[in-house]
C-alpha cells in the first residue's frame, strides 16, 4: 500500500513538473531531480512588436459618442456598451470581442482608457 502511495505521490509531482516546463529525472539510485527547460526564446522581437502594432486603433468620431461625457477616458462598461448596443452594424461586437479590443487598447492596463490609448491622438 505505501509503494502506490509514493507511487501516486511521484506520479503527481512529475505531472507538475512536466506542466511548469520542468523535466524530471530519477538517478541511479532512485532520486528525483528537476531541471528547469530553457525558456523558448523562438519568437524574435520583432514577432513581439508585431503584436503590438496589430491593436487597432479607433476613429476619433467614435471615441467622441463612447466618452459622451467628455472625461477624456471611459471605462471597459462604457467601451462594451457602445459596441454592442450604439455602434452601427456593422461595427458590432461581441461582448467577448469588444472586452478584448478594450484590453487591447488600454496599454497601462489601469481599466480606463484614454483618448491617446484609443485614437491614438492628444
Amino acid at each position: 500500500m505505501n509503494k502506490i502511495k509514493l507511487l501516486i505521490a511521484f506520479l503527481a509531482s512529475v505531472s507538475l513538473l512536466i506542466g511548469c516546463g520542468q523535466q524530471a529525472e530519477i538517478d541511479s539510485t532512485g532520486t528525483e531531480s528537476s531541471e528547469q527547460e530553457p525558456a523558448d526564446m523562438s519568437e524574435s522581437s520583432e514577432d513581439m512588436s508585431a503584436d503590438s502594432e496589430e491593436v487597432e486603433l479607433i476613429p476619433v468620431a467614435v471615441w467622441t459618442e463612447i466618452d459622451v461625457n467628455q472625461a477624456g477616458q471611459v471605462s471597459s462598461a462604457e467601451f462594451v456598451e457602445y459596441y454592442l448596443v450604439k455602434a452601427e452594424d456593422e461595427e458590432k461586437l461581441t461582448e467577448e470581442d469588444a472586452q478584448k479590443k478594450f484590453q487591447n487598447l488600454d496599454q497601462d492596463a489601469d481599466g480606463q482608457l484614454t483618448k491617446q490609448e484609443a485614437t491614438g491622438e492628444n
